[in-house]
C-alpha cells in the first residue's frame, strides 16, 4: 500500500477511515470514533515508551499487516537513537573477479545506495558520474539557512516508519531520527485545514467524507491487485483515464472537502488534480479491507527526519567512494558502440561502459540523445512520465507563533497557501523556518520574482491563517525552485491521466546493458526518498544476478 510524501496527507486519509466506519452498521457516532482514535494514540505512545526503539521498528513490520492510517506508535522522544550497525565500506565482500566496466549516471541517493550495495558484494568497477557540483540530488540539507543552529531541508523531508531502505541507512549510519509524532506534540493540533476563511476540525471533515466515503470504498475494492501498463481490468483503465478533479464531481464531492482534496493532492503529487489519474488519489486514500477487516487505527504511519539534515546519509556513501565519483560531468548522449555503450559527456572524451545504470529523472533523461534499441513501452516512458512542479518558500521566523496557537504548523489552505509545515519542528532553539509548499502552476509560478516579492505575498496569507506571524517574520526568506534546477527540472513522478495503464511499471525494467533506478522508477515508493533508495538497491541486485550468470 502506498503512503503520502508529507505528513498533511495523513489527515486525510484517516479522515477517510474514519467516514467510513461511521458509515458502517451499528457503528458509533462519528464523534466517539474520534475520541477513540486519540484516546488509541496516547495509549501506543504509552506503550512504546515500555520498549527499546530497536523493539520498535523490529516490529513494525507486524503492524504494517494492519490497516492504513496515521501514525499510531512513537518513541517518546522527539530524537530517537537508532543503534548504529557498522558502516559498509568498499570491498567489505570477496571481491568479484572479471568485473565488467560499470557506469553509474547519477549521484543521489539511488545511484550511491547502488553502489554501497555492490560494494558491499565485492563488486568495486564501477564509475559514478554527477552532473551537479555535488552529491546528494534531491536530498538536500542546508544549516543554518534560517537561523544559527537550524537545518532545513530544500528537497526530500520525511521519512516514513515503513521506509526501510532508508531506515536501514540510518542504522548503519549511526544517525539520529527527530520524531514528528513525538509526545510533546501531542498537545498541539497536528493539522490546520484553514478554508472559507475559517478552520475545519477532524469531525467537520469526517462529517462531510462520511457522504461519498462509500463510493470511494467501492471503486477502491473494484481495483485488481496490479494495475500497470498493458493491464485490461476495464474499472482500472476508466479510472486511470479519469482525472481527480472529474472524480471528485461525478462521486458529489463539492464546495470546502472538494477544494480541500484538490489542494491536498495538487500538493502532494505537484500537478493540478485536473491533470493527474484518479488513481493517485484512490490509491493513496485506499486501505486494506481484506477479511472484512477495517481497522480505523490503521498502521504505523510514523514521519520522521534526520537530526542534522537528511543528506548526511548521503554525505556518508560519497565519504566511502569518492575515489569513483566524477562531479561536474553532464551526459549528453547514450550511444550503442557495438558490445559496449558510450557515453557522450559535455566536453573531455566519450565513456564506454559494459553496463550502465541510469538513476536521474526521466525529466532530464529525455532531454538527452538515446540511441539504443528498447521496446516502445519504455521509451514512451522516458518522454511521456508526469512530473510534479513542486517549490518550496522559506520563510524565518524570530519564533514559532503557530506553536503559541496551539498548532505544530502543519497546514492546508485556499488561500493561495496551499500547504506548508514548521520546518524547524523538535530543533533546538526559539526561532522558526515555515516551508511554504506549493504544487502545480503555483509551483511553477513561486520562481517568479525577487525573494522579497514572494514573501509579501505569501507571508499575509500565513498570518491569515497563524495571526501573529507576520509580526515575527524576521526578514529571512529562501525558495527551492525545483522545476527549474536544472538536474532534475521537476520535483517527483507523478502520473498523469491514464499513465497507470499505458507506461506504469515500465520505468525499472531493465534492458540487456541498461540499468534503471530512482524514485521515478519505485511502485510503492514513488516519490519519496525511500523510493530512490529502494530502486538503487535492486537495480545493484539485478546487475549482481547479471555478473554472476
Amino acid at each position: 500500500m502506498r503512503s503520502s510524501k508529507t505528513p498533511l496527507l495523513q489527515f486525510v486519509r484517516q479522515a477517510f477511515r474514519l467516514a467510513v466506519t461511521a458509515n458502517q452498521p451499528h457503528s458509533a457516532p462519528a464523534d466517539e470514533l474520534i475520541d477513540q482514535w486519540h484516546e488509541h494514540l496516547v495509549n501506543r505512545r504509552r506503550e512504546a515508551n515500555l520498549r527499546s526503539r530497536r523493539d520498535f521498528l523490529r516490529t513494525s513490520g507486524q503492524l504494517a499487516m494492519l490497516t492504513g492510517g496515521l501514525g499510531l506508535i512513537n518513541a517518546c522522544s522527539p530524537e530517537t537513537d537508532i543503534q548504529p550497525g557498522q558502516p559498509g565500506t568498499r570491498g567489505r565482500g570477496a571481491r568479484l573477479l572479471n568485473q565488467p566496466r560499470l557506469a553509474i549516471i547519477g549521484a543521489g541517493i539511488a545511484g550511491l545506495n547502488a553502489a554501497h550495495t555492490l560494494s558491499k558484494s565485492g563488486f568495486d568497477n564501477f564509475t559514478i558520474y554527477e552532473g551537479a557540483t555535488r552529491t546528494g540530488g534531491r536530498m538536500f540539507s542546508v544549516n543554518g539557512l534560517m537561523g544559527p543552529g537550524l537545518t532545513t531541508e530544500l528537497g526530500g523531508e520525511f521519512i516514513d516508519s515503513t521506509h526501510e531502505d532508508m531506515l536501514n541507512l540510518v542504522t548503519e549510519f549511526g544517525l539520529t531520527l527527530l520524531d514528528t509524532q513525538a509526545p510533546s506534540e501531542l498537545a498541539l493540533i497536528k493539522d490546520a485545514y484553514f478554508f472559507n476563511g475559517r478552520h475545519y476540525t477532524l469531525a467537520e471533515v469526517v462529517a462531510a467524507f462520511q457522504a461519498i466515503a462509500p463510493q470511494i470504498q467501492q471503486d477502491i475494492d473494484s481495483l485488481p491487485d496490479d494495475i500497470s501498463y498493458g493491464s485490461t481490468d476495464p474499472t482500472a483503465v476508466r479510472l486511470d483515464r479519469t482525472s481527480i478533479s472529474a472524480y471528485l464531481s461525478s462521486i458529489g464531492a463539492t464546495g470546502w472537502l472538494k477544494e480541500l482534496l484538490e489542494v491536498a493532492y495538487e500538493t502532494e503529487f505537484g500537478r493540478s488534480c485536473n491533470d493527474q489519474s484518479s488513481l493517485n488519489f484512490l490509491t493513496l486514500i485506499s486501505t486494506d479491507t481484506s477479511g472484512g477487516k477495517f481497522d480505523i487505527f490503521g498502521e504505523s504511519d510514523e514521519r520522521y527526519k534526520i537530526a542534522g539534515g537528511n543528506q548526511q546519509v548521503t554525505n556518508r556513501l560519497t565519504e566511502l567512494y569518492q575515489s569513483h565519483i566524477q562531479t561536474g560531468r553532464v551526459l549528453r548522449a547514450i550511444n550503442q558502440r557495438g558490445s559496449q555503450i558510450e557515453l557522450v559527456f559535455d566536453g573531455g572524451s566519450p565513456v564506454r561502459a559494459d553496463l550502465v545504470l541510469i538513476t536521474v529523472p526521466f525529466s532530464v533523461l529525455r532531454q538527452m540523445d538515446i540511441n539504443v534499441k528498447m521496446p516502445a513501452v519504455k521509451r514512451q516512458a522516458i518522454q511521456q512520465l508526469g512530473y510534479g512542479t513542486n517549490a518550496k518558500l522559506l520563510l524565518g521566523f524570530q519564533s514559532r507563533p503557530w506553536r503559541t496557537l496551539g498548532y505544530t504548523g502543519y497546514v492546508f489552505s485556499d488561500n493561495g497557501l496551499q500547504s506548508g509545515w514548521d520546518n524547524t519542528q523538535l530543533q533546538s532553539g526559539t526561532r522558526g523556518g515555515f516551508t511554504v509548499y506549493t504544487g502545480g502552476l503555483t509551483g511553477v509560478n513561486l520562481g517568479n520574482g525577487s525573494l522579497d516579492y514572494q514573501a509579501s505575498r505569501y507571508l499575509p496569507k500565513l498570518n491569515q491563517i497563524f495571526p501573529g506571524s507576520a509580526a515575527q517574520y524576521n526578514g529571512i526568506v529562501q525558495r527551492m525552485h525545483w522545476p527549474t534546477y536544472p538536474f532534475v527540472k521537476a520535483s517527483y513522478a507523478c502520473y498523469r491521466v491514464g499513465q497507470w495503464t499505458s507506461i506504469g511499471g515500465a520505468e525499472g525494467e531493465p534492458l540487456e546493458q541498461l540499468f534503471f533506478a530512482g524514485e521515478h522508477c519505485s511502485g510503492d515508493y514513488q516519490g519519496y526518498m525511500n523510493g530512490g533508495a529502494e530502486t538503487g538497491r535492486v537495480a545493484a541486485e539485478q546487475i549482481l544476478e547479471r555478473v554472476m550468470v
